[in-house]
């Protein structure tokens, strides 16, 4: 029996298949990372390798090139699994020489012990190589057995012609042999938003070389870096809330020696953020509302975006739209705090944080310019997070780079994890700061949310997945609906006023919500399903981007799969919004929370599909939606 080396994220599956192969005789060994894999392999003789598609950090093709590529291992038999046989990958891994695939459904363990059985241990190999040696010197005169039959492609239904020609483009490569069931109708998005698929995406990335050595960017960016906008007054005020001695009264008396510092701070205390009440009108009395924890925080953070309101921004990023997008997510921050009942200080603390979380992307477009120009043009055409993008070809992110800023300027140390983790996954934050967890998830959901109400831009239009957050922090529904129902109105209010002294903040064109509309249209009306509606960040977007009237007749489904285990309900919950709607065999944009989230091909029927991950390009998401309105059946569309 063979020796298996599984590599493969999913402690589920090394359960799985462990027991299965053990059962069948196999000996397996597991990993869960492609590192950890390769490492497994070289000091284990395995027979064959079974590797996983999707990874984390490596993924599976990764993983490949370095076993076809080692001289020791370039000839041991490699299985990949996958949850979506996707065909430009397919193509891509026959090219890197896969022996086979087998998809992840029910029959993945049938079809993984058949294929096994078909393996020769690695000592009969070698038996069976040496009598050929053997034979050859004339040492042994039986003749050597013919050599196996290279395997022929067998792929069903037959391949697309640009997956046959491409083979053909590469006789060497080895063939894979896969059963695939009739794929739904597949529709293109437009040649100016045609992004490469995840996995294309990320290794298109990987063979970009970074733009500017770690070194450079730490000196260009970190140089000559005070703030200039921090006047006497505002620096006054700073000192004197470091000192737990300073009073209310000496701490108004140095903001009334800026006028414009004292009206900022009024207009603060009488927004829509603070005022639930009487309106105030002196400088104590907007100090001892806004509180004396807080007020520092507030007085830096009026200083950095002075400081920013008139900086360099790559012809990309507009000030108006970052200052709002920045806004409402210290809006979105607080509320959330104040519905979990946390102290009234530390609320009021994450509206900063929400303020100053995206501030290493401006610094980035100040001081880089042209050069950060070229990292969001790269975002852009490969449809990824800008974040994603930054660690690449800058090698230090936005977030990473706030934290250094912040630092430097002496914030107070409360608020630099939340600012610099913001952009984590629950799980990353959970091990990064697992004492820390509620301050960085409340920015981080605020944060998402922010994106997908269309509130301002910060450069990285994206739909984040919110649902673990949401469970994490333990947000009603009632509660979450709350938060978002009148956060435009005080984004609106906050942005008006401390934008107000900033000529080059000046709104210059359409608002971000204007230009995402526009690219709907008045051809799309979306149907939304998901299985907790109320908790996804598609269902906030479509809301604020589409006003659907009682008689409109959907033309595009959008369906959100959080886990592969709901789509049954989901596919019954979208046959009877469609009957409810009087619709049938809508176009259908699926929206998952990873590939294996994705529908099998024919269990859509014969309707016209898209399929993506979020995090998603928010133009990506829009133009499928336009694009599958466009191609509704003709008797939907009459």
């Amino acid at each position: 029996m063979a020796r298996v080396a599984l590599i493969d994220d999913s402690e589920d599956i090394h359960v799985l298949l462990s027991t299965m192969l053990g059962k069948a005789g196999h000996e397996v060994r597991c990993a869960a990372t492609a590192d950890d894999g390769l490492a497994l392999i070289h000091n284990w003789h395995a027979d064959v390798v079974l590797l996983d598609v999707e990874m984390p950090v490596h993924d599976g093709a990764w993983c490949l090139r370095a076993i076809r590529a080692h001289p020791d291992l370039c000839k041991l038999p490699v299985i990949m699994v996958t949850a979506l046989p996707v065909r430009e990958v397919v193509v891509r891994l026959a090219q890197l020489g896969v022996d086979g695939l087998i998809i992840k459904d029910v029959n993945l363990c049938k079809h993984l012990t058949a294929r096994l059985a078909t393996i020769k241990p690695r000592a009969a190999v070698q038996q069976a190589h040496n009598g050929a040696a053997q034979a050859k010197a004339g040492t042994v005169t039986k003749a050597a057995p013919k050599p196996a039959p290279t395997p022929v492609v067998a792929v069903r239904p037959a391949p697309a012609a640009g997956v046959a020609a491409d083979h053909e483009a590469h006789p060497s490569s080895p063939a894979i042999e896969i059963d695939v069931p009739e794929a739904p109708a597949e529709v293109a998005i437009d040649d100016e938003w045609d992004t490469p698929s995840l996995e294309g995406a990320a290794e298109q990335l990987r063979t970009l070389k970074p733009l500017i050595s770690r070194n450079d960017l730490i000196e260009a960016v970190s140089s000559n870096n005070e703030l200039r906008a921090m006047g006497p007054a505002a620096r006054q005020v700073i000192s004197l809330t470091g000192s737990s001695t300073s009073s209310i009264d000496a701490i108004a008396m140095a903001i009334r020696q800026d006028q414009a510092l004292s009206l900022k701070v009024l207009k603060l205390a009488n927004s829509t953020l603070y005022c639930n009440g009487d309106r105030v009108e002196s400088v104590k009395k907007a100090v001892s509302r806004i509180g004396m924890a807080q007020i520092r925080s507030t007085v830096m953070a009026m200083g950095v975006l002075d400081h920013f309101a008139t900086g360099g921004l790559a012809g990309r990023l507009r000030a108006d739209r970052f200052w709002e997008h920045s806004i409402t997510t210290g809006i979105i921050a607080q509320r959330i705090a104040t519905a979990r009942r946390v102290k009234n200080e530390e609320a009021d603390q994450m509206f900063t944080a929400g303020l100053l979380h995206d501030i290493g992307r401006m610094l980035y477009a100040e001081r880089l310019g042209d050069l950060y120009a070229q990292v969001i043009a790269q975002a852009d055409r490969l449809g990824l997070p800008l974040e994603t993008v930054e660690s690449r070809l800058l090698l230090i992110n936005h977030a990473d780079m706030t934290d250094r800023l912040l630092r430097q300027w002496k914030f107070p140390s409360e608020l630099i994890n939340p600012i610099a983790l913001h952009h984590l996954s629950l799980g990353n934050i959970k091990r990064m700061v697992p004492r820390g967890v509620e301050p960085v998830a409340t920015l981080a959901l605020a944060n998402r949310l922010a994106h997908a109400l269309v509130l301002g831009s910060s450069g990285n239009e994206v739909l984040y997945p919110i649902e673990e957050f949401v469970s994490a922090l333990e947000l009603s529904e009632a509660a979450l609906a709350q938060i978002v129902e009148r956060t435009p109105e005080q984004a609106f209010d906050l942005k008006t006023f401390m934008l107000a002294s900033c000529a080059d903040a000046d709104e210059s064109g359409p608002s971000s919500l204007d230009e995402a509309r526009a690219v709907l249209g008045d051809s799309v009306v979306p149907m939304h399903v998901a299985i907790n509606p109320s908790t996804d960040a598609t269902a906030f977007m479509l809301a604020r981007l589409c006003t659907v009237g009682a008689t409109d007749t959907p033309t595009v489904a959008v369906v959100r799969v959080t886990q592969s285990t709901e789509r049954p309900r989901l596919l019954d919950l979208l046959r009877q919004r469609e009957q409810q709607e009087g619709a049938s065999n809508l176009p259908t944009l699926v929206i998952g929370s990873a590939p294996s989230c994705y529908f099998q091909p024919g269990q859509l029927g014969t309707r016209a599909v898209e399929q993506m991950v979020v995090p998603a390009r928010r133009e990506r998401v829009l133009h499928a939606m336009v694009k599958l309105a466009g191609n509704r059946p003709a008797a939907a569309a009459a």
